[in-house]
């Protein structure tokens, strides 16, 4: 479990490393957006089929939702992760 809270989190930073090169970087073929995509994209392409029929526009959410998916799960697993008692509801 710990590594798998591990590559969550190693994951998250990715994705927000490849949100923020987007912002800079507008050549999707250009280090470091052509690294990063190989990893996000297809985290990225169901998202966008399911909000690009009610959105288009210049921002991209796909990675956000992506983010909260994967941090939901992160919290999720945390305490299973670290073998601490879970907290009373």
């Amino acid at each position: 479990m710990r590594l798998i809270y591990h590559v969550l989190g190693a994951l998250m930073l990715w994705i927000f490393v490849d949100a923020l090169a987007g912002w800079f970087v507008h050549d999707p073929n250009a280090f470091p957006l052509s690294i990063t995509r190989v990893v996000t994209d297809p985290m990225y392409k169901p998202i966008r089929g399911v909000i690009g029929g009610f959105y288009q526009g210049p921002i991209d959410f796909s990675p956000l939702i992506v983010l909260l998916a994967l941090s939901a799960i992160r919290r999720a697993i945390h305490p299973a992760a670290f073998d601490l008692p879970k907290p009373p509801n």
